[in-house]
């Protein structure tokens, strides 16, 4: 089954490092929800899933425009009424599949406060574990181990004070 992922992230940071300017690295802790999409071999799409994520964050600024970043993520994944066909039944199940994630990502900060940002880069994600939500059964042997794919966000950022910001973003991970 081929997993493709929309990743929601509604992201709260605290950063304990001002930066906005070259050579300055900004440090953050995130939680946020991911939703997942999957389609199975016959095409047949499967409800999305809503997950936690949670992540540690730095990224290091090339110059006041320009940036690179970097986290450790930990998402829950999965979806809900997948159809299951054995000889002579359907089941529907719902699966919980986690990851930890580590994207590499080049960011675009603009505006005049430079609170607007995009970013885009590969990311490379390893499975903790995958079970049927129902039966609790262990399913990690059918999902490979390694997830590789491309990640790119459009956020904002309010700066409360010089070291605390929040930020929103929406990021998309097709898979």
């Amino acid at each position: 089954m081929r997993m493709k992922r929309i990743v929601l992230f509604l992201l709260f940071a605290c950063n304990a490092i001002h930066a906005q300017e070259k050579g300055d690295i900004e440090i953050g802790l995130s939680a946020g929800l991911n939703s997942s999409h999957a389609t199975s071999f016959n095409q047949e799409a499967q409800n999305t899933k809503l997950g936690l994520n949670v992540s540690l964050s730095a990224e290091y600024y090339i110059s006041e425009a320009w940036g690179f970043k970097t986290r450790l993520a930990y998402d829950q994944k999965g979806w809900t009424n997948v159809p299951i066909d054995t000889e002579n039944t359907r089941s529907i199940k719902d699966y919980n599949v986690n990851y930890v994630t580590v994207p590499f990502l080049f960011t675009h900060h603009a505006g005049s406060a430079r609170n607007f940002h995009m970013h885009l880069g590969p990311y490379i994600g390893i499975l903790l574990g995958a079970e049927g939500e129902a039966t609790g059964l262990d399913l990690t042997y059918v999902f490979h181990k390694i997830d590789l794919g491309i990640s790119y966000a459009l956020g904002y950022k309010v700066n409360l004070n010089e070291h605390i910001k929040i930020f929103t973003e929406l990021e998309i991970s097709p898979g």
